[in-house]
């Protein structure tokens, strides 16, 4: 449960069937003239329709070959990075304050939540809890992704006081029972708050905030390309996707917006065809 950045990414070669089959769920909705203005865009001088609508184009059509590219890809001029940056300065350019008090207050949030409304045992662990800061989740998210780097069968084993298998790193961090409830209660939203049928909810203000900084940061070249990628899952998801031609047959389904670097501008991820999906 705790291994984290497990991708295994496609061509995206049935990127284009998925979403062709989505629009037309959509235009099986549309009026019969919704139908007849889609008809008449068969010219690349047809007028500029709804986003919403198909455009049915002509066998005769022929796409621009070239697109104007008036921006300067590469960093903002506000970051202050060069290749002899530490990487920690890189991290911080994404972990951003924002990022760091949406988990805070969320994880804070959700922790009075469950104690609240739970009849806990008089042992039970949660009655140690005690609200987390921007320091300490600093060094929860540094023990995670460390975790994803030595691999260890059970999260206590990182915690092992046997001298042949112990690791320093994470008990002069934080002691376990404080991890294991900062993994328990870890939270990106307010569950009061939630809406029926956004099956998104709970990673819906993270992906934002990620995404946002991905784009304020830096500008990607001329060439881009939308990919899908799927981030391995094997916990309970109503909208995990199956695989059957894959080595790991569970997992979410992302699109993404990348630049030949490999970086992500922009992505969506997929929760189902009933989702209303918006670019």
């Amino acid at each position: 449960m705790y291994q984290l950045g497990d991708v295994d990414s496609d061509s995206g070669d049935s990127v284009e069937t998925e979403l062709y089959d989505y629009d037309v769920r959509d235009s099986d909705s549309d009026t019969d003239a919704g139908h007849s203005a889609a008809a008449a865009a068969v010219s690349p001088q047809a007028s500029t329709l709804s986003a919403d609508l198909w455009e049915h184009v002509a066998d005769g059509y022929i796409p621009p070959v070239d697109f104007p590219y008036a921006d300067t890809p590469g960093l903002a001029l506000f970051v202050n990075l060069t290749a002899d940056s530490h990487l920690v300065e890189f991290v911080n350019l994404f972990l951003t304050d924002d990022v760091l008090t949406l988990f805070v207050t969320e994880t804070n949030r959700f922790a009075e939540q469950f104690i609240s409304n739970s009849r806990l045992k008089p042992k039970a662990t949660a009655h140690s809890w005690h609200a987390t800061d921007q320091a300490e989740m600093k060094k929860f998210l540094g023990l995670l992704l460390l975790m994803g780097v030595v691999k260890e069968p059970r999260v206590e084993d990182f915690w092992s006081t046997d001298p042949a298998t112990a690791m320093q790193a994470f008990n002069n961090t934080m002691i376990r029972d404080m991890f294991e409830l900062l993994l328990k209660f870890w939270h990106f939203c307010n569950n009061d708050e939630q809406l029926e049928g956004d099956r998104l909810f709970k990673l819906r203000n993270i992906c934002d905030l990620l995404i946002s900084q991905f784009q304020s940061v830096y500008t990607p070249e001329k060439e881009v390309s939308i990919d899908e990628s799927v981030v391995l899952c094997h916990g309970r998801l109503i909208f995990r996707q199956y695989f059957p031609g894959k080595h790991h047959k569970y997992g979410v389904k992302l699109y993404l917006l990348c630049e030949t670097s490999g970086y992500v501008w922009n992505m969506l991820v997929y929760c189902s065809k009933m989702d209303p999906m918006k670019v």
